[in-house]
């Protein structure tokens, strides 16, 4: 699509949608300004994709700083779009707890954490009609509370919610990844939200160094590819794509062979999905400059 156009499209629901540029720019982004047109572009069409109301609250533009935005969905999208695949049968979802005593490791459904106890994770399983197991995830309390800055925030006032909100959030993503793969709730990007789940304005997160990275003996043509084609579509510079890339998708190095598999088939699908790219079926040979995803001293 060009900048100037309006596209039109049908939600799940049948609600008729029309996006604009000028729409977006002036409803539909939260936090700071300096999104550029390619992200709007990105956006309107991951509504269209996705088939999202924004009007709605079903899906976020968020910007902050200099960091690419960010496009995501509210948890209760997730849990009523799930609802509405022919394939969902429920699910479970909680917190993991440490007893006072420290010697024991619970799991409890909802969001509760007694006096004394120490929140550790939270945990989902979604069940699907067409499958024997479960989609089961869990993750770790500290690696999403500790992003969210100051003290007057959610992960404050009801951490035991939040975490159990990402864990939801990530099992129904591994369950249903032809309806959500691509697409993150503000929780998973440490976004403040208000008490209706709408994003507010807060400051930058600060990236981690990564000191050592280990690199593992991939074939990182394609990875370096859907990177440059990343950065082009979104006008972005190459180590901006990257960033982005690695925040959304994890990063390439550290994983074994079927994790790095996976990540790159959500990649493509993504990219697929957001009209970036029709995917070759030749692979391309490795070459040991194609190894240098990103560089040593890279920061995230």
């Amino acid at each position: 699509m060009n900048i100037t156009d309006i596209v039109k499209y049908s939600t799940d629901t049948g609600t008729e949608i029309e996006l604009s540029a000028e729409t977006v720019r002036t409803y539909l982004i939260r936090g700071a300004e300096g999104v550029t047109d390619q992200e709007v572009v990105m956006f309107i069409e991951v509504c269209k994709a996705h088939r999202l109301n924004p009007f709605l609250n079903e899906a976020y533009l968020i910007k902050y700083g200099d960091y690419p935005a960010s496009i995501v969905m509210g948890k209760e999208t997730f849990t009523k779009r799930a609802e509405r695949h022919s394939n969902f049968d429920g699910f479970e979802a909680g917190v993991t707890v440490l007893t006072p005593d420290g010697k024991k490791i619970v799991r409890r459904n909802g969001g509760l954490v007694l006096e004394g106890e120490r929140l550790v994770g939270g945990w989902a399983r979604i069940h699907r009609k067409d499958r024997k197991a479960p989609s089961y995830d869990e993750v770790k309390f500290e690696e999403y509370a500790k992003t969210s800055s100051g003290n007057n925030n959610n992960w404050s006032k009801m951490p035991g919610t939040m975490i159990r909100k990402v864990a939801l959030v990530h099992a129904l993503r591994e369950a249903f990844p032809e309806a959500f793969s691509g697409l993150y709730s503000p929780e998973e990007l440490a976004v403040e939200t208000d008490a209706l789940g709408i994003p507010q304005e807060r400051e930058p997160i600060q990236a981690e160094v990564v000191e050592e990275l280990i690199v593992n003996e991939h074939d990182y043509t394609r990875l370096t590819e859907l990177k440059e084609i990343f950065a082009q579509a979104m006008g972005w510079d190459l180590e901006e794509a990257a960033r982005a890339i690695v925040r959304d998708f994890g990063e390439p190095r550290g994983m074994d062979d079927a994790e790095y598999a996976a990540m790159l088939e959500r990649l493509e699908k993504t990219m697929t999905d957001s009209g970036m790219l029709d995917i070759p079926s030749p692979e391309v040979p490795a070459t040991e400059a194609s190894l240098e995803f990103l560089p040593e001293d890279e920061e995230f």
